[in-house]
């Protein structure tokens, strides 16, 4: 445009990125990093993505299992018809150490209550979960529970889902939330979801154990 008006324009270009003439240090960068890690609330990237914590989730809730099943036949053959299993004739007083798989200070989330608590293991008890379940409540993690959700209220979810498909996770956690008088927090429904995911799993082995139990686990066994 300006050369249509007979204006002669010189541009001087630039001088490349990492050239001698330019004003970039190419040090500059790593002076940058290595003040940055000093700097309050500066971490490295975590190289594991969703996938890889979801797959070491699965591995960890597939390597209990078994446990976990075992553990379920024997609270319901505690259960007291209420949801919880039989008060026991004493309490067990609690150790200035705590066994292998006993939990403490976990919170424990029922239907309408809900409270902190310290939750021995049996000699028996290898996991967490399994000293968990025995009490009748599963944990939102395989290792180390914080929070512990009662087979009660994940038992009433599965029927009332199974009533009504579009009551949801997140409208049961919204919900326990009115319930309890605390604000609706989006991780509750991750919390839920995963308690509720192995929960079905645990129902679907015991199934599985008494259809070979009954011999119904052949393609014959209705003739």
């Amino acid at each position: 445009m300006f050369e249509d008006q007979g204006m002669d324009v010189h541009y001087d270009l630039p001088a490349p990125f990492n050239s001698p003439d330019s004003d970039h240090d190419s040090g500059s960068d790593d002076e940058f990093s290595r003040l940055s890690e000093h700097v309050s609330g500066w971490c490295r990237a975590d190289a594991q993505d969703h996938r890889d914590c979801t797959e070491l989730q699965t591995n960890q809730w597939n390597a209990q299992i078994t446990h976990l099943v075992d553990a379920y036949l024997d609270f319901h053959s505690r259960d007291s018809h209420d949801g919880f299993p039989a008060e026991e004739p004493a309490e067990i007083e609690v150790p200035a150490v705590l066994p292998p798989g006993s939990v403490s200070g976990i919170e424990l989330v029922d239907i309408f209550t809900r409270c902190k608590a310290t939750l021995i293991a049996r000699t028996h008890h290898v996991f967490p979960n399994e000293n968990l379940i025995y009490h009748g409540y599963l944990g939102c993690s395989p290792v180390h529970p914080t929070v512990a959700i009662s087979l009660h209220t994940l038992a009433a979810f599965r029927q009332t889902h199974r009533a009504c498909p579009r009551f949801s996770i997140q409208a049961q956690c919204k919900a326990l939330c009115h319930l309890h008088n605390v604000p609706y927090c989006p991780y509750l429904f991750h919390q839920f979801s995963h308690a509720y995911d192995i929960y079905l799993e645990i129902v679907h082995q015991v199934n599985q154990n008494i259809r070979v139990a009954l011999n119904h686990n052949t393609q014959e066994w209705r003739l």
